[in-house]
């Protein structure tokens, strides 16, 4: 996640050797992890696509912050292979070009709240499509492998995407017929559902208030995911993804963006790309990417940022909370952890969500009442005083930042929809938790 209203400098301390040992340790566990190999620059047939997902704020308009995920692009674009193709979507909260008082005040708020997620999931999967059914136009035979890159929300999107394309497969969307006497696609699988191979590289996935199954489907082959040892941020806790066989985790010395890049001071996230590149090479079975310089450990550049300096309203923790992504695929359930306290869901993770929730009730309540008739009605229940501090946070931001009384309804009508759907399908809203005060702050902004 990105710095949404915050100050940029912050201070930070030298890693000490008990730091160090957890780098040694990460890159003992690496170098002894079966990573399998989905590509074959030999093999005219084999074909790979790299997904690249950035973190919140993060985009390509300032050279001197990008992440890790941002220098891949670049990487690849010096690429001469053209068996090899990709795709980069910026993380949520950005938006294009020069921007207008709009589109910078809906950055600010997606940033919070990751309202664009699903969308630039879509447009990465939108991407592999065209490129499978060039592929395939031009060798039917082609072996098609995909690898995710993400960092932050960026991992989440990656994840989302990962199982999107486990679920629908690849269809081909250029040979068409007369149907009803209109030219349309045929619509036959070029690849089916899981049967195209994925891989995922995950530099420290937070997914806060995003929605979906956080789990890598059965078609992935191989994940490595790194995450940070020294980010205490109350907004920022990690999600475990990489679970079972053929998938590490590893923790790496740092706050979020020392693993996953951003930061002027940039040596700890050199070394958690060298991690991510050796990864990345074994699964292209050649140096398909240049091994980052790495300075030495003492050098000005290898610190530990104080992120919890950027805003305040972050909070602090003594330990950095952990969501499980995860699911317990021998029972099919989503589990305990990922629901809300009071009431738990039993949904299929690999079906569609059905067209109503089990907590239906609950839901339309929140679409219909005011903030203080719901804890009124829902008293001590965390799930429905979470989804209220959510709202009422977005209140309070949209106030700050849409000026117009048309745009900020608009906006509280995504967030409303959002929490909503939590709700009905018993997902987490997890970030309120952390405020204070919640039902104080309800009750004032109410008034």
């Amino acid at each position: 996640m990105g710095q949404f209203f915050s100050k940029e400098e912050v201070s930070s301390h030298t890693p000490t050797l008990e730091d160090w040992e957890l780098y040694g340790k990460a890159l003992k566990n690496l170098e002894s992890f079966e990573v399998s190999q989905i590509y074959d620059r030999n093999d005219p047939h084999s074909r790979l696509f790299f997904v690249l997902a950035d973190g919140t704020e993060n985009d390509l308009k300032d050279p001197d912050k990008y992440t890790n995920v941002a220098l891949l692009k670049y990487e690849l674009k010096r690429n001469a292979d053209p068996h090899v193709a990709s795709h980069y979507v910026s993380g949520v909260g950005t938006y294009q070009g020069a921007g207008t008082l709009w589109t910078k005040a809906s950055a600010k708020l997606d940033a919070v709240f990751s309202l664009t997620d699903r969308q630039r999931a879509e447009e990465l999967y939108e991407s592999l499509s065209k490129q499978v059914n060039t592929w395939k136009r031009e060798d039917p035979g082609a072996r098609i492998s995909v690898v995710h890159v993400g960092f932050s929300r960026g991992a989440g999107v990656a994840t989302l995407l990962n199982r999107m394309i486990h679920e629908r497969g690849i269809k081909d969307t250029e040979t068409k017929k007369i149907v009803n006497g209109k030219l349309q696609p045929t619509g036959e699988h070029l690849i089916k559902p899981g049967q195209l191979r994925q891989a995922a590289l995950l530099y420290d996935p937070v997914t806060t208030f995003m929605q979906g199954d956080f789990t890598l489907s059965p078609s992935t082959v191989s994940a490595l995911q790194l995450n940070a040892a020294h980010e205490y941020r109350a907004l920022f806790p990690v999600t475990s993804i990489a679970h079972g066989p053929d998938q590490l985790q590893a923790t790496l010395p740092g706050c979020h963006a020392d693993i996953g890049g951003g930061y002027e001071k940039d040596g700890l996230a050199r070394y958690a790309r060298d991690l991510g590149t050796a990864y990345l090479n074994q699964l292209a079975g050649h140096a398909l990417f240049r091994k980052p310089v790495l300075p030495p450990r003492d050098d000005p550049s290898c610190v530990i940022h104080h992120s919890w300096e950027h805003n305040a309203a972050y909070g602090k923790l003594a330990e950095r909370q952990v969501v499980q992504g995860a699911m317990d695929r021998s029972k099919e359930t989503v589990p305990s952890s990922t629901l809300p306290d009071v009431e738990r869901a039993t949904l299929p993770p690999t079906e569609r969500l059905p067209k109503n929730g089990p907590f239906k009730e609950k839901a339309d309540d929140f679409r219909q009442m005011a903030s203080t008739d719901l804890l009124e009605k829902y008293p001590g229940d965390q799930s429905v005083l979470d989804a209220v501090a959510v709202r009422e946070t977005g209140r309070k931001f949209a106030g700050r930042y849409l000026p117009n009384e048309t745009d900020r309804a608009r906006f509280m009508n995504q967030v409303d929809s959002r929490l909503a759907h939590n709700l009905e399908y018993g997902q987490r809203n997890p970030a309120p938790r952390i405020l204070e005060k919640q039902e104080t702050l309800t009750l004032e902004a109410e008034r």
